[in-house]
Protein backbone atom coordinates (compact mmCIF):
# COMPACT_ATOMS: atom_id res chain seq x y z
CA UNK A 1 0.00 0.00 0.00
CA UNK A 2 1.35 3.37 -0.98
CA UNK A 3 0.81 6.45 1.10
CA UNK A 4 0.58 9.79 -0.62
CA UNK A 5 2.02 12.81 1.06
CA UNK A 6 -0.57 15.48 1.59
CA UNK A 7 -0.04 18.63 -0.39
CA UNK A 8 -2.55 20.65 1.60
CA UNK A 9 -1.10 24.03 2.54
CA UNK A 10 -1.76 25.15 6.05
CA UNK A 11 -2.02 28.89 6.39
CA UNK A 12 -1.12 30.36 9.74
CA UNK A 13 -3.72 33.04 10.53
CA UNK A 14 -2.26 36.50 10.62
CA UNK A 15 -2.35 37.92 14.11
CA UNK A 16 -3.77 41.39 14.58
CA UNK A 17 -0.85 43.61 15.63
CA UNK A 18 -1.14 45.10 19.08
CA UNK A 19 -1.82 48.79 19.35
CA UNK A 20 0.23 50.85 21.77
CA UNK A 21 -1.08 53.13 24.50
CA UNK A 22 1.19 55.84 25.86
CA UNK A 23 0.35 56.87 29.43
CA UNK A 24 1.77 60.36 29.99
CA UNK A 25 2.18 61.39 33.62
CA UNK A 26 3.04 65.03 34.44
CA UNK A 27 4.55 65.17 37.92
CA UNK A 28 5.43 67.93 40.37
CA UNK A 29 6.23 67.50 44.09
CA UNK A 30 4.41 64.19 44.51
CA UNK A 31 6.77 62.31 46.83
CA UNK A 32 3.83 61.04 48.92
CA UNK A 33 1.90 59.54 46.02
CA UNK A 34 3.98 58.95 42.92
CA UNK A 35 5.45 55.57 43.94
CA UNK A 36 2.02 54.04 44.59
CA UNK A 37 0.61 55.68 41.47
CA UNK A 38 3.35 54.21 39.27
CA UNK A 39 2.87 50.77 40.78
CA UNK A 40 -0.82 50.93 39.91
CA UNK A 41 -0.14 52.10 36.35
CA UNK A 42 2.45 49.37 35.84
CA UNK A 43 -0.09 46.76 36.97
CA UNK A 44 -2.78 47.90 34.52
CA UNK A 45 -3.45 45.22 31.90
CA UNK A 46 -5.20 46.07 28.62
CA UNK A 47 -5.89 43.03 26.38
CA UNK A 48 -4.29 43.27 22.93
CA UNK A 49 -2.59 46.55 23.80
CA UNK A 50 1.05 47.36 24.44
CA UNK A 51 1.65 49.91 27.20
CA UNK A 52 4.21 52.71 27.39
CA UNK A 53 4.64 54.77 30.58
CA UNK A 54 6.13 58.26 30.28
CA UNK A 55 6.72 60.46 33.32
CA UNK A 56 7.74 64.11 33.06
CA UNK A 57 8.92 65.72 36.28
CA UNK A 58 8.24 69.45 36.21
CA UNK A 59 11.28 70.47 38.28
CA UNK A 60 10.15 69.02 41.62
CA UNK A 61 11.78 70.39 44.77
CA UNK A 62 10.90 67.60 47.23
CA UNK A 63 11.88 63.93 47.25
CA UNK A 64 10.07 63.09 44.01
CA UNK A 65 13.26 62.84 41.93
CA UNK A 66 14.75 60.12 44.12
CA UNK A 67 11.58 58.06 43.86
CA UNK A 68 11.33 58.47 40.09
CA UNK A 69 14.90 57.30 39.57
CA UNK A 70 13.98 53.99 41.22
CA UNK A 71 11.38 53.42 38.47
CA UNK A 72 13.62 54.22 35.49
CA UNK A 73 13.78 50.53 34.50
CA UNK A 74 9.98 50.32 34.21
CA UNK A 75 9.06 53.72 32.77
CA UNK A 76 10.53 56.39 30.53
CA UNK A 77 11.22 59.32 32.84
CA UNK A 78 12.22 62.83 31.81
CA UNK A 79 13.28 65.69 34.05
CA UNK A 80 12.57 69.34 33.29
CA UNK A 81 15.05 72.02 34.39
CA UNK A 82 12.41 74.74 34.73
CA UNK A 83 8.90 74.54 36.17
CA UNK A 84 6.49 75.37 33.36
CA UNK A 85 3.13 74.09 34.61
CA UNK A 86 1.09 70.99 33.85
CA UNK A 87 0.51 71.85 30.20
CA UNK A 88 4.22 72.21 29.56
CA UNK A 89 4.98 68.89 31.25
CA UNK A 90 2.26 67.21 29.20
CA UNK A 91 3.57 68.59 25.90
CA UNK A 92 7.06 67.38 26.77
CA UNK A 93 5.64 63.93 27.44
CA UNK A 94 3.67 63.93 24.20
CA UNK A 95 6.85 64.72 22.27
CA UNK A 96 8.31 61.42 23.50
CA UNK A 97 5.13 59.32 23.17
CA UNK A 98 5.21 56.62 20.50
CA UNK A 99 1.77 55.10 21.11
CA UNK A 100 -1.12 54.95 18.67
CA UNK A 101 -3.22 56.49 21.44
CA UNK A 102 -2.30 58.59 24.46
CA UNK A 103 -3.90 59.14 27.84
CA UNK A 104 -3.03 61.70 30.51
CA UNK A 105 -2.65 60.44 34.08
CA UNK A 106 -2.07 62.80 37.02
CA UNK A 107 0.68 61.75 39.42
CA UNK A 108 -1.55 61.92 42.50
CA UNK A 109 -4.08 59.29 43.50
CA UNK A 110 -7.27 61.15 42.60
CA UNK A 111 -7.81 59.04 39.46
CA UNK A 112 -7.72 55.24 39.51
CA UNK A 113 -5.50 53.73 36.75
CA UNK A 114 -7.50 50.48 36.89
CA UNK A 115 -10.27 52.36 35.01
CA UNK A 116 -8.06 53.12 31.99
CA UNK A 117 -9.18 49.93 30.15
CA UNK A 118 -12.80 51.19 30.21
CA UNK A 119 -11.73 54.31 28.31
CA UNK A 120 -9.80 52.24 25.78
CA UNK A 121 -12.85 50.01 25.24
CA UNK A 122 -14.95 53.08 24.34
CA UNK A 123 -12.76 54.09 21.38
CA UNK A 124 -14.72 54.22 18.14
CA UNK A 125 -12.88 55.18 14.98
CA UNK A 126 -9.69 56.97 14.00
CA UNK A 127 -10.90 60.38 15.21
CA UNK A 128 -12.30 59.16 18.50
CA UNK A 129 -11.40 60.72 21.85
CA UNK A 130 -12.67 59.41 25.19
CA UNK A 131 -12.95 61.50 28.36
CA UNK A 132 -13.43 60.04 31.81
CA UNK A 133 -16.32 61.94 33.39
CA UNK A 134 -16.52 62.35 37.16
CA UNK A 135 -20.10 63.58 36.86
CA UNK A 136 -21.82 60.50 35.42
CA UNK A 137 -20.40 57.94 37.86
CA UNK A 138 -22.97 56.08 39.98
CA UNK A 139 -21.32 57.43 43.15
CA UNK A 140 -22.28 61.09 43.41
CA UNK A 141 -19.52 63.60 44.07
CA UNK A 142 -19.47 65.50 47.34
CA UNK A 143 -17.71 68.62 48.56
CA UNK A 144 -15.66 71.15 46.57
CA UNK A 145 -18.85 72.90 45.49
CA UNK A 146 -17.16 76.02 44.10
CA UNK A 147 -14.58 74.18 41.94
CA UNK A 148 -17.27 71.80 40.68
CA UNK A 149 -19.52 74.74 39.83
CA UNK A 150 -16.66 76.30 37.87
CA UNK A 151 -16.12 73.13 35.85
CA UNK A 152 -19.88 72.94 35.24
CA UNK A 153 -19.90 76.49 33.87
CA UNK A 154 -16.91 75.79 31.60
CA UNK A 155 -18.50 72.58 30.35
CA UNK A 156 -21.85 74.27 29.65
CA UNK A 157 -20.13 77.08 27.78
CA UNK A 158 -18.35 74.62 25.50
CA UNK A 159 -21.58 72.66 24.99
CA UNK A 160 -23.44 75.79 23.92
CA UNK A 161 -20.76 77.25 21.67
CA UNK A 162 -19.61 73.97 20.11
CA UNK A 163 -22.89 72.00 20.03
CA UNK A 164 -21.77 69.26 22.42
CA UNK A 165 -23.35 67.26 25.24
CA UNK A 166 -20.32 66.79 27.48
CA UNK A 167 -20.45 66.61 31.27
CA UNK A 168 -16.83 67.08 32.40
CA UNK A 169 -14.37 68.84 30.06
CA UNK A 170 -11.76 69.58 32.74
CA UNK A 171 -11.20 65.95 33.66
CA UNK A 172 -7.66 64.61 33.79
CA UNK A 173 -8.51 61.42 31.92
CA UNK A 174 -8.36 62.30 28.24
CA UNK A 175 -7.69 59.47 25.78
CA UNK A 176 -6.92 60.57 22.23
CA UNK A 177 -5.17 59.41 19.04
CA UNK A 178 -1.58 60.37 18.28
CA UNK A 179 -2.88 62.45 15.35
CA UNK A 180 -4.39 64.99 17.76
CA UNK A 181 -1.49 65.23 20.23
CA UNK A 182 -0.23 68.49 18.72
CA UNK A 183 -3.39 70.25 19.90
CA UNK A 184 -1.90 70.35 23.41
CA UNK A 185 0.06 73.56 23.98
CA UNK A 186 2.50 74.51 26.76
CA UNK A 187 0.95 76.30 29.71
CA UNK A 188 -1.07 75.77 32.85
CA UNK A 189 -4.49 74.10 33.28
CA UNK A 190 -5.94 76.05 30.35
CA UNK A 191 -3.89 73.94 27.92
CA UNK A 192 -6.44 71.15 28.44
CA UNK A 193 -9.26 73.48 27.37
CA UNK A 194 -7.30 74.47 24.26
CA UNK A 195 -6.89 70.78 23.39
CA UNK A 196 -10.63 70.13 23.66
CA UNK A 197 -11.53 73.13 21.50
CA UNK A 198 -9.03 72.27 18.77
CA UNK A 199 -10.08 68.63 18.73
CA UNK A 200 -13.75 69.58 18.32
CA UNK A 201 -13.03 72.12 15.59
CA UNK A 202 -11.02 69.56 13.65
CA UNK A 203 -13.67 66.86 13.54
CA UNK A 204 -12.73 64.67 16.51
CA UNK A 205 -15.66 63.15 18.38
CA UNK A 206 -15.48 63.09 22.18
CA UNK A 207 -17.25 60.28 24.03
CA UNK A 208 -17.44 60.01 27.81
CA UNK A 209 -17.31 57.08 30.21
CA UNK A 210 -17.94 57.27 33.97
CA UNK A 211 -14.92 57.25 36.27
CA UNK A 212 -14.50 57.45 40.02
CA UNK A 213 -12.72 60.35 41.69
CA UNK A 214 -11.01 60.64 45.07
CA UNK A 215 -10.19 64.34 45.48
CA UNK A 216 -7.50 65.52 47.87
CA UNK A 217 -7.96 68.39 50.26
CA UNK A 218 -6.95 71.82 49.00
CA UNK A 219 -4.01 71.75 51.41
CA UNK A 220 -2.82 68.44 49.93
CA UNK A 221 -3.18 69.03 46.22
CA UNK A 222 -2.75 71.52 43.39
CA UNK A 223 -6.25 72.68 42.48
CA UNK A 224 -7.72 74.76 39.69
CA UNK A 225 -8.14 78.29 41.02
CA UNK A 226 -10.52 81.14 40.24
CA UNK A 227 -8.07 82.76 37.84
CA UNK A 228 -7.76 79.47 35.92
CA UNK A 229 -11.53 79.44 35.46
CA UNK A 230 -11.70 83.02 34.21
CA UNK A 231 -8.76 82.39 31.89
CA UNK A 232 -10.52 79.29 30.50
CA UNK A 233 -13.69 81.29 29.82
CA UNK A 234 -11.66 83.90 27.95
CA UNK A 235 -9.92 81.18 25.92
CA UNK A 236 -13.23 79.55 24.95
CA UNK A 237 -14.93 82.78 23.88
CA UNK A 238 -11.85 83.98 21.98
CA UNK A 239 -11.53 80.68 20.16
CA UNK A 240 -15.23 80.69 19.23
CA UNK A 241 -15.08 84.23 17.86
CA UNK A 242 -11.81 83.62 16.02
CA UNK A 243 -13.14 80.53 14.24
CA UNK A 244 -16.81 81.48 14.05
CA UNK A 245 -17.10 81.72 10.27
CA UNK A 246 -15.24 78.47 9.59
CA UNK A 247 -17.02 76.46 12.28
CA UNK A 248 -20.53 77.67 11.50
CA UNK A 249 -20.20 77.01 7.79
CA UNK A 250 -19.18 73.42 8.39
CA UNK A 251 -21.33 72.38 11.33
CA UNK A 252 -24.69 74.15 11.56
CA UNK A 253 -26.62 72.25 8.87
CA UNK A 254 -28.83 69.44 10.20
CA UNK A 255 -28.10 65.73 9.60
CA UNK A 256 -29.20 64.67 6.13
CA UNK A 257 -31.14 61.69 7.43
CA UNK A 258 -33.47 64.03 9.32
CA UNK A 259 -34.46 66.19 6.37
CA UNK A 260 -37.89 66.05 4.76
CA UNK A 261 -39.16 67.16 1.41
CA UNK A 262 -40.02 70.89 1.76
CA UNK A 263 -43.30 70.55 -0.20
CA UNK A 264 -44.89 67.26 0.81
CA UNK A 265 -42.91 66.59 4.04
CA UNK A 266 -41.75 63.13 2.97
CA UNK A 267 -38.66 61.83 4.83
CA UNK A 268 -35.68 61.69 2.46
CA UNK A 269 -32.98 59.04 1.99
CA UNK A 270 -29.42 59.79 0.89
CA UNK A 271 -28.06 58.00 -2.16
CA UNK A 272 -24.55 59.22 -2.95
CA UNK A 273 -24.77 62.92 -3.72
CA UNK A 274 -28.56 62.83 -4.02
CA UNK A 275 -31.45 62.95 -1.56
CA UNK A 276 -34.59 61.06 -2.63
CA UNK A 277 -38.03 61.53 -1.10
CA UNK A 278 -40.72 58.83 -1.13
CA UNK A 279 -42.77 60.94 -3.54
CA UNK A 280 -40.00 60.60 -6.15
CA UNK A 281 -38.48 64.07 -5.83
CA UNK A 282 -34.70 64.37 -5.81
CA UNK A 283 -32.37 66.99 -4.33
CA UNK A 284 -28.62 67.53 -4.69
CA UNK A 285 -26.00 67.62 -1.93
CA UNK A 286 -23.20 70.19 -2.23
CA UNK A 287 -19.50 69.63 -1.57
CA UNK A 288 -19.90 70.65 2.10
CA UNK A 289 -22.57 68.00 2.69
CA UNK A 290 -25.50 70.43 2.68
CA UNK A 291 -28.79 69.65 0.97
CA UNK A 292 -29.86 71.97 -1.85
CA UNK A 293 -33.62 71.88 -1.32
CA UNK A 294 -34.59 72.93 -4.83
CA UNK A 295 -36.31 70.22 -6.84
CA UNK A 296 -34.03 68.81 -9.54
Amino acid sequence: MEFQRSTTAYVVPELTPKRKLSIVIPCYNEEKNVAELLRRVINVSIPNWEKEIIVVDDCSTDGTLKILRSFESKARIFYRDVNGGKGSAVTDGLAHATGDYIIIQDADLEYNPSEIPSLVAALNGEKSCVYGSRNIHHVKRKGFVIPRLGVWVITKLINILYWQKLTDVWTCYKLFPQSSAHYFVPGQFDSEIVFTLQALRNGYKINEVPISHTPRDIEEGKKIKYRDGFKAIAVIISDRLLHLRKSVSSTVHPPLDLLVDPDDKWLMVQDGNTLRAQNGKEYSIDRDGRAILINS
